[in-house]
């Protein structure tokens, strides 16, 4: 299958299913995380990284340590390690091959704090979503014509605020 439809967390559908490893191990875990086109860098926390690891020793490469401004306006330093990443499509395969990703670890546990997905899905997958798509679904595929076959007609935007920002053609 080429084309997916985002497989979101079932507890939020606003995340969706990253399927995570530590490089070089075969052992990787799916976990949730918020597609989010401001993130430069995926970001988890220390403690997704047990189940990641599974019951491997391997542990991720420290890379070096990184300062990030919350959302709140504190500031957090954290270390950053490689990871390999995928999304696998509704059939549970890849989509793409693993990609080695830089990944800032916060302290502690997610608690229902969102992880990030950083900019990896959209610099190997085109991406994609719909105006008045009343399930907010995030569409996507291996090549252009996939991606602009499945995506629904849900009409045209009627943003007048968008034509503006981005010239008329």
């Amino acid at each position: 299958m080429d084309i997916l439809l985002a497989r979101y967390a079932p507890e939020d559908p606003g995340l969706y299913m990253i399927a995570i490893r530590v490089t070089g191990t075969r052992w990787y875990a799916e976990l949730e995380f918020l597609y989010d086109t401001g993130a430069c860098m995926m970001s988890l926390y220390a403690g997704d990284l047990q189940n990641i690891m599974g019951k491997s020793t391997a542990e991720p490469q420290v890379m070096r340590l990184n300062t990030v401004e919350l959302a709140d306006g504190r500031n957090q330093t954290g270390s950053v390690v490689e990871l390999e990443v995928t999304i696998l499509d509704t059939d549970e395969r890849r989509m793409t091959k693993w990609v080695r990703v830089q990944c800032q670890l916060n302290r502690g546990w997610s608690n229902r704090v969102n992880r990030l997905d950083g900019p990896w899905l959209r610099q190997m997958l085109y991406t994609a979503s719909a105006p008045r798509d009343d399930d907010d679904n995030l569409w996507i595929a291996n090549n252009y014509p996939q991606l602009i076959g499945a995506l629904p007609n849900t009409g045209d935007s009627n943003s007048s605020s968008c034509q503006t920002a981005l010239g008329s053609k």
